[in-house]
């Protein structure tokens, strides 16, 4: 049994109750170097509008969107995804 993805869980509802919204999502893409379809993990976050218009150069219809879906990391491992999640836990702790 996979013992990583409970964390990953835990730390996502933990991020949620701090008010930050991350959201992992798994991709099957095919590999031709091995022959098969393999499983990527990306991991989300939903930008308000507002934070995401004054960051970004190319700006989104706020009429149209309250959350964009901004990439913050994509792996083959979710050992990878742990990590980051951790270390974004820290850095929202300290804010």
């Amino acid at each position: 049994m996979n013992t990583i993805y409970p964390k990953i869980k835990k730390l996502l509802r933990a991020l949620n109750m701090r008010g930050e919204i991350y959201m992992l999502n798994k991709e099957q893409l095919y590999s031709e170097k091995i022959g098969k379809v393999c499983t990527i993990n990306v991991l989300n976050r939903l930008t308000p509008i507002e934070e995401y218009n004054a960051t970004h150069i190319k700006k989104k219809n706020e009429d149209k969107y309250d959350f964009v879906k901004e990439k913050i990391i994509s792996s083959f491992k979710e050992i990878d995804i742990l990590l980051e999640l951790v270390r974004i836990y820290k850095e929202v702790g300290v804010k």
